[in-house]
């Protein structure tokens, strides 16, 4: 996945940036370094100048390879757990269950939400958040589901004279 920074930075985004010092906030670099505290541009997802997604990243270039099946109109219901391992997944399909099992490993990649959703589905997680919904315990994880951050993003819009505009965001850290 290409991470970049912005290839263009418009001058109405320069100088609120380059303002950071005026308030008393630390001009930041990189968003992912230790210090995260302040104003700065975000990192973009491009490569070449176009938007590099995750699908295009990952999913394009292996499409042809013979151990990859993609399926679509089809949800995972859980995670098919054995004597403590993942063995495969029990999906809805065209209004029926099927269940696939792995030749070798389970890699479960749903996102912030749907990962823990999906392993406390599966009965993986805190006891008394599964107890709770009635599922049963297949590994008692009390991390699963916990700790999650989001990173606040605030907007600001104003009709300027001229034609400079905030056509990258810049980004403002608490």
């Amino acid at each position: 996945l290409a991470v970049s920074h912005v290839r263009h930075v418009n001058p109405l985004s320069q100088a609120f940036v380059e303002s950071a010092s005026d308030v008393g906030l630390v001009q930041v670099n990189d968003f992912n370094s230790p210090e995260r505290h302040g104003l700065g541009y975000y990192h973009v997802t491009q490569k070449n100048g176009q938007r590099c997604s995750a699908a295009k990243a990952y999913i394009a270039p292996v499409l042809t390879r013979k151990n990859l099946t993609i399926l679509t109109r089809t949800q995972v219901n859980k995670i098919l757990v054995k004597e403590g391992r993942a063995i495969g997944v029990q999906v809805k399909q065209d209004h029926r269950v099927v269940d696939y099992l792995a030749a070798k490993e389970v890699l479960l990649c749903a996102g912030a939400i749907n990962s823990p959703q999906l392993l406390m589905l599966s009965g993986i997680g805190p006891k008394a958040e599964l107890d709770k919904h009635n599922i049963p315990v297949v590994v008692a994880s009390p991390g699963v589901g916990k700790n999650l951050q989001d990173h606040l993003d605030v907007m600001i819009q104003n009709q300027g004279k001229t034609r400079d505009s905030y056509s990258v965001m810049p980004a403002l850290v608490p």
